[in-house]
C-alpha cells in the first residue's frame, strides 16, 4: 500500500476585476504548487476572508503562507508608520490559521508575507519599512538579488553544502524584528535584516523573506530543500 502523502495547504490572494468577467478572484503563483509536487506533497489552495475554520487545521499536515501585501500594524502593537494598504480579511485568515497549525504541531512556511505573517502570529513585531527605519533600501522587484547570510544551525545550511553566503531574490520593503515566542532568527541579509527564522526547539516551523518557488528551477535542490524540509515536517505529523 502505498504511503499517504502530505497534503499541504497554500494561502492565496484575492482580486477585484472588471472586465472581462466582473467579480473577485483567487490568485496564486502556481510555482508554490509546482514545487510542493516535487517535494512529494499534495498541494491545496486556500483562501478566506475571516478567522479560518478549526476543522482546516485538523485536516492539513502543513501549511505555505505565501506572499503578499503588508500586515496591519496594529496586530503587532504598533501605528501605522510606513506600512501600505493590508488586506485585512486575509490577515485574519492566515494569522489565525497559523496560529491552529502552530498549536497542533503542524509543519509551516511562511514565505515573504508569509514570514511576517508567522512571525506576528506568535507575537513577533516588523520593521514597517527598511528604507526607513534602518536607513537600508534592498532591491524590490523581479531580477533583484541580495547576499544572504546563514548561521550553521539554520535548517538551510546542509542544502548548501555548509556554505554560509548564498543569492537570493528580493522583494520586500518590510522585515522581521523581534522574532516571536520560540522563534530565532538564523539568516540576515549582509546589511544585517532579517531573512530567515525558525523554531528553536527543532519543530518544523520556518520563514524566509525571499521567495525561493520563483527560483528553484534554476537553483535546484539547493533551493528546493526549503520546500522539502516543509513537506518532511508535514509527514512526520
Amino acid at each position: 500500500m502505498n504511503e499517504k502523502r502530505p497534503l499541504i495547504g497554500i494561502t492565496t490572494w484575492t482580486l477585484d476585476r472588471n472586465e472581462p468577467h466582473p467579480g473577485r478572484f483567487i490568485h496564486s503563483n502556481v510555482q508554490y504548487m509546482q514545487a510542493v509536487r516535487l517535494c512529494g506533497g499534495v498541494p491545496i489552495y486556500l483562501s478566506g476572508d475571516q478567522a479560518a475554520e478549526d476543522e482546516l487545521s485538523d485536516v492539513l499536515d502543513g501549511l505555505i503562507l505565501s506572499g503578499g501585501p503588508d500586515i496591519e500594524p496594529w496586530r503587532y502593537g504598533r501605528e501605522n508608520e510606513g506600512s501600505m494598504e493590508p488586506d485585512i480579511g486575509r490577515d485574519e485568515y492566515e494569522i489565525s490559521l497559523a496560529r491552529d497549525m502552530v498549536r497542533k504541531g503542524k509543519a509551516v512556511l511562511g514565505i515573504c508575507r508569509g514570514i511576517q505573517v508567522l512571525n506576528v502570529a506568535l507575537g513577533g513585531t516588523l520593521i514597517q519599512d527598511n528604507d526607513t527605519f534602518l536607513g537600508i533600501n534592498h532591491p524590490n522587484g523581479h531580477g533583484k538579488r541580495h547576499e544572504l547570510r546563514i548561521s550553521e544551525d539554520c535548517f538551510m545550511f546542509p542544502f548548501f553544502d555548509g556554505a554560509e553566503k548564498i543569492t537570493v531574490n528580493s522583494t520586500h520593503h518590510q522585515s522581521c524584528e523581534i522574532p516571536g515566542k520560540g522563534m530565532k532568527a538564523t539568516g540576515w541579509s549582509e546589511d544585517g535584516v532579517i531573512e530567515v527564522i525558525q523554531a528553536e526547539d527543532g519543530r518544523p516551523l520556518y520563514g524566509v523573506q525571499f521567495h525561493p518557488e520563483r527560483i528553484f528551477r534554476s537553483r535546484g535542490e539547493s533551493i528546493l530543500g526549503i520546500f522539502r524540509a516543509l513537506v518532511k515536517g508535514a509527514a512526520k505529523g
